[in-house]
């Protein structure tokens, strides 16, 4: 059973608000409240490495124990995550004197959009990419040969 009471302030307000009683029992009633509206949460904080106006340096490894690249099964690789602005450049190169370098860029979605094997000059890797999305994109090192472990060099820049 419900009943309704409408009140209309005396000072003035043409506001009418109207509160609905749940009969729960007798000589109780509680409030039915309207759904109360979400909150908007704040966005998660931005993740990823930035690249700056300096571009950004990373010496690194490929070890065995390092997962094996998605499209790559037999290749070892490293993924880093780099934030990067829809509508600007960017110079990738992975250098190396221990392996074959290739470079691969995913879309923060997972969408391979890029890759290389020799454009630095063999055996270094090197992809100019323009991104088409504003986020955490995946720049993923790894081997052109397989099982192939050794030191890299990755390094970004914003042109």
């Amino acid at each position: 059973m419900r009943n309704s009471i409408h009140w209309r302030p005396l000072w003035g307000s043409l506001a009418a608000v109207t509160l609905t009683l749940a009969i729960i029992g007798p000589g109780y009633a509680r409030p039915i409240l309207p759904p109360r509206e979400e909150k908007k949460k704040d966005p998660p904080p931005s993740i990823g490495l930035e690249v700056g106006g300096g571009g950004l340096i990373l010496n690194s490894h490929l070890a065995d124990t390092d997962p094996r690249d998605r499209t790559r099964q037999a290749c070892y690789s490293k993924v880093f995550l780099v934030r990067m602005v829809k509508g600007k450049t960017y110079t990738m190169d992975m250098v190396s004197n221990q392996i074959d370098s290739y470079l691969r860029v995913e879309s923060p979605a997972g969408n391979q959009l890029a890759e290389d094997d020799d454009s630095g000059g063999f055996p270094n890797a090197r992809i100019i990419f323009r991104a088409t999305e504003d986020g955490a994109h995946r720049i993923i090192g790894t081997s052109f040969s397989n099982n192939e472990t050794g030191a890299f060099t990755l390094t970004i820049r914003e042109q």
